[in-house]
């Protein structure tokens, strides 16, 4: 049900709602159009023969115009003919007989152009911002990754720096032992360190 406004202060208008009338809600799509820029007023000209009993008439239906506006984005977004219609309230001829799709699938067709039939701008941005973030956690994973195995890498180097600054003491110790220092070399060479010409 659409209500008339309420007072916030008035309890008994707020309890006893009244629904709008055809015209009152015609009223009020009016003035919203106005508001927006959607439609502008165009005053008659005083030359002109008393027309005001005649509609006239605007590019975009006041009313209809949401209809074609939701049929041409369903169109545009190449859903399903008989759902489209079908959404839409309109008759599908025979196929009305023999064409049952699932609520599901109408939901899914659905879902595919709901992001071009939003007006508010809200629900795109929060599909936009729930892109960004997949990203950003993509490149955070990414970054730890590398972080992981940068500090991998630079404890290799340090136990490997200590294995030869460990060797280096030694060395210093035993200048004048050979066997120590071959004993030194042969373990550079079998560790890799150094390589024997």
């Amino acid at each position: 049900m659409i209500r008339d406004d309420f007072i916030l202060d008035d309890l008994l208008h707020i309890e006893n709602p009244r629904a709008l009338g055809i015209g009152a809600y015609i009223m009020y799509i009016r003035k919203i159009l106005v508001e927006t820029g959607l439609r502008t007023i165009t005053p008659l000209i005083a030359t002109e023969p008393d027309t005001s009993w005649k509609k006239q008439r605007k590019e975009i239906a006041q009313n209809h115009g949401f209809r074609k506006f939701c049929h041409t984005t369903m169109a545009n977004a190449r859903i399903n003919i008989e759902i489209r219609e079908m959404l839409l309230g309109h008759s599908i001829g025979l196929s009305d007989a023999y064409y049952r799709p699932t609520p599901e699938q109408c939901l899914n067709e659905y879902l595919k152009v709901i992001g071009d039939l939003t007006i508010n701008e809200e629900n795109r941005l929060s599909g936009q911002v729930q892109e960004l973030k997949e990203k950003n956690e993509d490149k955070d994973y990414v970054i730890k990754g590398k972080l992981q195995e940068k500090d991998e890498q630079i404890k290799g180097m340090q136990e490997q720096l200590h294995l030869i600054m460990n060797s280096l003491e030694q060395l210093k110790a035993n200048q004048n032992n050979n066997i120590t220092k071959n004993k030194l070399a042969r373990d550079l060479i079998d560790s890799g360190y150094y390589v024997s010409k």
